[in-house]
């Protein structure tokens, strides 16, 4: 079964270009861990969230996959300290960062 991982970052005032070079910076470290799928990135247009949200998604075969991704980082010490230094900056140029894992329901079936 797949499943898709949304974040939801909402970001501080004037800090736009720094979120998105910050999010490429996240970016290279995902392909360092190597497995993370492919994302696609949004920004907010109109809608239920305010206007300064980038949001990050990508969709994994299975939660065995994205389970393995998210152990690989905490096996590694020199990728936990570079996680460590993304995350502080991300508290400079993020007000918020929020993650939603959904399953993907395959075309006809409503799960009912």
């Amino acid at each position: 079964m797949a499943w898709m991982e949304r974040e939801i970052h909402t970001v501080r005032m004037g800090k736009w270009d720094e979120g998105i070079e910050l999010a490429k910076e996240w970016q290279a470290y995902w392909n360092r861990v190597g497995g993370r799928p492919p994302e696609r990135w949004y920004r907010s247009f109109y809608g239920a969230e305010n206007m300064s949200v980038f949001v990050v998604e990508c969709e994994w075969e299975s939660a065995a996959a994205m389970e393995a991704f998210n152990m690989q980082q905490v096996d590694d010490p020199e990728l936990q300290a570079q996680r460590k230094e993304l995350l502080a900056k991300s508290n400079e140029v993020y007000e918020s960062i929020r993650r939603e894992v959904y399953y993907v329901v395959p075309q006809g079936d409503a799960g009912g």
